[in-house]
């Protein structure tokens, strides 16, 4: 389970449409583009963005998109995601990913994060998933690297389709 005393406001929900300007604002920031395998940077595919994340929340379990947001001032702190992995034919299963606000990065929040994110799946299919789960990593983004192998992923391949960025299998 996350470390609660580390973050003990941090809490989480589904997205829903209050989110819509927030993951645009989000998804138009050049600090969090700079490191996406694929860049969105228009706002007009930000909205695209949003909507279909509102379409894997629909989907059921287990995939969801949450917002991180600290309980006492519900600033919102980031997101992350789990939804089928479309971006890399080759590799069919699941993809997760989490994108932190620059404001809290190097906070252990990304930690925080992605550790809700692997108690949430484990608890809905098990430590052990028939269905392989995949992350997509900027080559440039050592944070993300770091915190990967932390949960049990391994670097598996350079990405085809997305340049300077690889896939990522968790595999334990």
């Amino acid at each position: 389970m996350p470390n609660k005393n580390m973050h003990p406001n941090i809490k989480s929900r589904l997205i829903d449409v209050t989110d819509k300007e927030w993951i645009v604002e989000l998804y138009s920031d050049l600090r969090i583009t700079e490191f996406l395998p694929t860049k969105i940077v228009s706002r007009e595919r930000s909205h695209a963005f949003f909507e279909k994340y509102l379409e894997i929340c629909k989907m059921g379990e287990p995939y969801e998109v949450r917002i991180y947001f600290d309980d006492e001032t519900k600033e919102r702190m980031g997101i992350a995601a789990c939804r089928p992995f479309e971006r890399e034919p080759d590799y069919p299963g699941n993809e997760v990913g989490v994108i932190i606000v620059p404001e809290f990065w190097n906070q252990g929040v990304a930690t925080f994060i992605a550790n809700d994110l692997k108690s949430r799946i484990e608890s809905k299919i098990g430590s052990n998933p028939s269905v392989p789960f995949y992350a997509l990593v900027h080559d440039e983004n050592i944070v993300s690297q770091k915190i990967n192998r932390r949960f049990g992923f391994t670097l598996l391949t350079p990405s085809k389709k997305n340049p300077n960025a690889s896939i990522w299998k968790f595999t334990r």
